[in-house]
């Protein structure tokens, strides 16, 4: 009798997870049509501690704000390429992004941004921070809104997501580069439904893989991407030093960022 409880157990587990996986079907696709707009609450937690070589906290931080993305208009870029232009603003501190994206067969590829900054990159040691450095999407790109928009083309469109979408999916989104010679990939790990304000949003769950590189070690990223977007990343960086062109800099802190969806509004 036990043993066929057991298998009994067992077959409800296995059709649980098949509903289950089947509920998770690949992405392939972005919304990408202009007016689409996202708003998110990013959250920092940082602990800051005694110095690089304690383990005592002795203080805790967290910096609040909201960050505004809307696909503005279709751009035509050296007089021949199509692009999406994403526009994310930051109020609170009068700054704003744009970035430049297309969508083909293999995925969702950035073209190009206005003005570089130092969030996807942030190193180990050393992280300049820049609170306009939450940008939802993939790249971290900023231009105070008192700067010219210089736009900068990628040497190579990066792949931001690959579709379709799904378990064990696994490209690479920044080749190897002057000066830091870096690769970034991502892969998908996992799925999670997230609920936001009483609706249900299944995501796939992808994680940014720093390669060959020992300045990345401790740098973790995670991304929540539904067929709407992306629902919500987190960040961690473990023991950095900050370099901030607003105040003075903290020599030992473990810093972790999430963004989250609050609302949205997709056109087909």
């Amino acid at each position: 009798m036990k043993i066929t409880l057991l298998a009994f157990a067992g077959i409800i587990i296995l059709l649980s997870c098949e509903k289950n996986a089947k509920v998770f079907d690949p992405i392939d696709s972005f919304p990408v049509s202009p007016g689409c707009e996202w708003i998110y609450t990013s959250e920092s937690l940082m602990k800051i501690f005694e110095s690089s070589s304690s383990n005592k906290v002795i203080d805790v931080d967290t910096v609040r704000f909201s960050v505004r993305v809307k696909i503005e208009k279709d751009t035509l870029l050296n007089d021949t390429m199509n692009v999406k232009q994403f526009v994310s603003t930051i109020d609170k501190y009068g700054y704003i992004s744009k970035q430049y994206y297309y969508s083909d067969a293999s995925g969702l590829k950035a073209y190009a941004y206005s003005h570089s900054s130092s969030h996807s990159f942030a190193r180990k040691n050393v992280l300049s921070f820049n609170p306009v450095d939450f940008l939802p999407i993939g790249e971290s790109l900023s231009t105070s809104q008192t700067e010219p928009s210089i736009i900068v083309i990628q040497p190579a469109p990066r792949l931001n997501l690959k579709f379709p979408l799904e378990i064990n999916s696994a490209w690479t989104y920044a080749q190897p580069f002057e000066p830091l010679n870096l690769q970034i990939d991502k892969k998908v790990i996992g799925y999670e439904f997230l609920r936001i304000n009483n609706l249900s949003y299944p995501c796939y769950i992808v994680t940014w893989i720093y390669l060959k590189n020992s300045l990345f070690d401790g740098t973790k990223i995670y991304d929540w991407i539904s067929k709407d977007g992306l629902i919500k990343r987190q960040i961690t960086y473990e023991r950095t030093n900050i370099e901030s062109a607003m105040e003075e800099g903290l020599e030992s802190v473990q810093i972790t960022e999430t963004i989250l969806l609050n609302e949205l509004s997709i056109i087909e």
